[in-house]
């Protein structure tokens, strides 16, 4: 903000300058003469700054149909530096079920706190309508891969949320990652049968090779009990 003395906007009529880093109110003081402008060499032509997308958060809310009993802040973690506000009142009842958006100023990489509070108890959803709130990291909103906040206004009494003016961490869509189907279950082959031979007894003694077909443990057994298999 300029305030020039006289009809053009002149470097050396300055008699108020002002950044806009005022938050919520600025106020000067000026005298409407040549006495109160400011030396050209005080005052050079003032050199814009860039707005970096980091530097900026859009609070985007959808109201219900009871918006006035809506208030919200957003405060700076240390310190509880407040830097924007909307106090209870401000939306109207003609802001009913309509979605507002604002820009705030922030420092990029700086810890905030983003604190809504309902009158009534109820939030902003379901009741008296579908609202939300979402805040985007840059001057738009609507960008998916820059969401800081989403509430879906069921908080009743009190919403509270802390974030980081800067880039979220990207997010993995769930369809990225295909759906894994039921596995089938194959039955394994059965083992094929190996014929085997009966040992026999013989009169409670046995011969290895008559008996069992050379076999010794064949042998052994059938001398103690009945024909088995070997």
């Amino acid at each position: 903000i300029y305030i020039y003395l006289g009809p053009q906007s002149a470097v050396d009529m300055i008699l108020v300058h002002d950044n806009g880093q005022f938050m919520v109110r600025a106020r000067h003081v000026f005298t409407a003469s040549q006495d109160n402008v400011f030396a050209p060499t005080a005052s050079p032509e003032p050199s814009v700054a860039p707005t970096t997308v980091d530097s900026v958060i859009t609070v985007s809310v959808r109201l219900d149909r009871r918006p006035n009993e809506l208030s919200w802040s957003i405060f700076e973690e240390e310190g509880d530096n407040t830097v924007f506000s909307v106090n209870l009142g401000d939306y109207d009842m003609s802001m009913a079920e309509t979605i507002v958006s604002h820009r705030v100023s922030v420092v990029p990489g700086r810890t905030y706190v983003f604190q809504a509070f309902d009158q009534r108890g109820d939030g902003i959803c379901c009741d008296d309508g579908e609202g939300y709130i979402y805040i985007y990291l840059g001057p738009e909103s609507g960008a998916v891969d820059r969401i800081l906040v989403h509430d879906n206004g069921q908080f009743t009494v009190q919403a509270r949320h802390v974030f980081t003016a800067s880039v979220p961490e990207p997010t993995i869509s769930p369809s990225i990652f295909p759906s894994i189907s039921p596995s089938t279950m194959v039955p394994s082959a059965q083992p094929t049968p190996v014929p085997v031979q009966q040992c026999k007894t013989n009169g409670g003694s046995c011969d290895v090779d008559s008996d069992c077909c050379g076999s010794r443990e064949c042998c052994a057994s059938a001398f103690c009990g009945p024909s088995l298999i070997c």
